[in-house]
């Protein structure tokens, strides 16, 4: 009796132990997925990349200054100076190196290749928006206008990105149709036709989220220069961008 009860508490002890096991390395593998998410696959930015190694891959996709906002040792007002990802780098990697805090560093005048709907790649505007906590990045946020003669309603780099949320989560996005009405020159009222697409989840303080927003004027039509979609996507780590701002500055 006492030789089974041996048996039994064995085998329950190496069950817990497997099952700790797959836990950490359920826990790794998520984290290992989270931090290699490329919102732009020529471009080496995701969550944990090296700031350097972020500027240095970027350089050839920015074509002005970007604003670099920070806070000085001891003060509590932000600073903006401005980085010119393509002249000289020395004195910014220098600094970069020896600064702690937070950096936000938003670059206005990006360009980045997307396919458009006759499957041609097109150099297209887009707004990109990274954080640091010390040297790791913390969040990146993309913005761009699509129109749809270019790049139809559901444009491929919205599909793409849309592949990527569901590695990330299984949610279905929230769907909104709506209508504004406005006022034209000629002293008649318009309507703007609204489809707002919005996928988002948190998973392991990691947030995830993409805003499709497609609008036209009713009067002109989908065929119209006037369809558009604006599109906003972003991924961050909450508890990092947290603890820096607690602890770092």
């Amino acid at each position: 009796m006492q030789l089974l009860k041996n048996i039994k508490y064995h085998n329950l002890f190496y069950m817990k132990k497997i099952l700790l096991t797959l836990l950490i390395l359920f826990n790794s593998t998520s984290g290992f997925a989270f931090n290699n998410i490329k919102l732009l696959e020529k471009i080496d930015l995701h969550l944990d990349a090296d700031i350097e190694t972020v500027i240095t891959s970027a350089k050839n996709y920015v074509k002005d200054d970007c604003n670099v906002i920070y806070t000085k040792q001891g003060s509590y007002a932000p600073t903006t100076a401005y980085l010119d990802f393509n002249g000289n780098l020395d004195n910014f990697l220098v600094f970069l190196r020896k600064h702690k805090k937070s950096l936000h560093i938003l670059c206005f005048e990006t360009k980045y290749d997307f396919k458009s709907i006759d499957n041609e790649m097109i150099n297209t505007d887009i707004y990109l928006s990274f954080q640091t906590c010390g040297r790791k990045i913390t969040k990146i946020e993309i913005n761009t206008i699509l129109r749809e003669k270019l790049y139809g309603k559901k444009p491929d780099i919205v599909k793409t990105w849309e592949s990527l949320f569901y590695k990330f989560s299984n949610k279905k996005p929230e769907i909104e149709n709506y209508e504004d009405e406005y006022s034209s020159l000629d002293g008649k009222k318009y309507k703007q036709i609204n489809e707002k697409i919005k996928w988002k989840d948190i998973k392991d303080d990691i947030v995830f989220f993409i805003i499709k927003h497609h609008s036209y004027e009713e009067r002109y039509g989908t065929d119209s220069y006037s369809a558009k979609n604006d599109i906003r996507i972003s991924i961050a780590n909450t508890k990092k961008i947290a603890h820096c701002y607690l602890y770092n500055n």
